[in-house]
């Protein structure tokens, strides 16, 4: 019931940004197709990729959204309601709704990716598909937790991890291929998250395969961030209220 009533209020609060606009937050899905035909009508030519392109870069895109908000609004959710925090609302309970809000884009926009992949042959392997978005979106919930009470007695740190996201947006395969990379910008590619949890959807979609390596960097990651939450983060964001 609880979770049903949170699910209610992130809708909501989704409705209310878009208030003034006839078609409300259908506008997510609608932004998100715009996105992919522009900058794949343009990169095709630019970088002489293939016809399959469109659907490499909407997962890419697709992804990177989900990230991408997540970090910035986890990174502003608690700093931003202090003044909520004061009349002792559980300070758990706006991550809850934040982290429904996300899911609603992050299906909303699914979508739009669904009715690309309709126009391509592909292996789809629903397995590594679903278990790969269970895996992601625990991931950026927990991750975000943890960014959510470090951003708010650290303010620099969310300046700095929103430049961070910029300069990570380039350095992923989102708008290219990894193969265009030289040998040695490959292997530093191995250290980037992001690209791996590109990997695990890619493959499952375009290649209908099991990345076993993105599934157990991704669940390794869930791990230590669990840990951290568990022993640091989670008190934290209890007690946050009355530190404010």
């Amino acid at each position: 019931m609880k979770l049903l009533l949170l699910f209610k209020i992130s809708l909501q609060n989704l409705i209310v940004d878009y208030h003034h606009s006839m078609i409300s937050y259908l506008w997510i899905p609608l932004s998100f197709m715009i996105l992919v035909f522009a900058q794949s009508f343009f990169l095709k030519d630019i970088l002489a990729i293939d016809s399959t392109f469109i659907i490499y870069l909407s997962i890419g895109v697709w992804i990177w959204n989900y990230i991408s908000l997540a970090v910035t609004s986890y990174g502003d959710s608690l700093f931003n309601n202090h003044v909520i925090l004061n009349m002792k609302i559980n300070p758990h309970r706006i991550l809850h709704i934040l982290h429904f809000r996300l899911l609603i884009t992050f299906f909303l926009n699914l979508v739009i990716l669904g009715v690309f992949i309709l126009f391509f042959t592909i292996q789809f392997n629903i397995l590594a598909f679903l278990l790969g978005s269970l895996t992601l979106i625990i991931l950026v919930h927990q991750v975000g937790k943890l960014l959510s009470i470090i951003s708010l007695y650290y303010r620099d740190i969310t300046q700095l991890i929103n430049s961070m996201m910029i300069v990570l947006f380039f350095l992923s395969p989102i708008i290219w291929y990894p193969q265009q990379l030289s040998a040695n910008k490959l292997y530093l590619l191995q250290f980037n998250p992001v690209y791996h949890i590109l990997n695990v959807f890619r493959d499952a979609i375009m290649k209908g395969s099991f990345n076993k390596e993105g599934f157990i960097i991704m669940t390794s990651l869930i791990v230590l961030v669990l840990i951290i939450n568990n022993l640091f983060t989670n008190k934290q964001i209890s007690n946050c209220a009355t530190k404010i």
